[in-house]
């Protein structure tokens, strides 16, 4: 289990997104599934490397993770 944290300001409560429960918290995920280092990641059969920031996105395993339809999330994603 990663021990890192990170950073929400309280400007958030002013933001559109907000106003989107599941937006927000899909938001929220990503936030916390981006790495906050350079590494190397295995991508199927392939190395990617990541830089800080960044994470591998599927839609059916993030939406497992989110608990919502695969055909649901890029629907959120897109608002």
């Amino acid at each position: 289990m990663d021990k890192s944290w990170i950073k929400l300001y309280r400007n958030l409560l002013y933001s559109p997104i907000f106003e989107n429960e599941k937006g927000l918290k899909i938001w929220i995920w990503c936030l916390l599934k981006a790495t906050h280092i350079d590494r190397n990641q295995l991508v199927g059969q392939q190395i990617v490397e990541l830089k800080k920031g960044q994470f591998v996105f599927g839609r059916k395993k993030a939406s497992e993770a989110v608990s919502y339809t695969h055909l649901t999330l890029p629907t959120i994603l897109l608002v």
